[in-house]
């Protein structure tokens, strides 16, 4: 987790240690906007607010 400007930030590999998910599942997952975030050089980012609103909305659909 990196921490810019009071915002925490989670990359690929944390984001599927925390989903019980691929790297490539989570990458799908950003590219495709379910989570957003943002790429950064190679590497790709979400923001602990948007891991958030990705996991209410997925509570909701169940």
């Amino acid at each position: 987790m990196k921490t810019i400007m009071d915002e925490n930030y989670f990359d690929v590999s944390e984001l599927s240690k925390m989903f019980g998910l691929s790297e490539n599942t989570v990458r799908n997952y950003l590219k495709a906007g379910k989570i957003t975030a943002r790429k950064i050089g190679k590497s790709w980012f979400a923001k602990e607010t948007a891991i958030k609103e990705y996991l209410s909305k997925e509570k909701t659909i169940e």
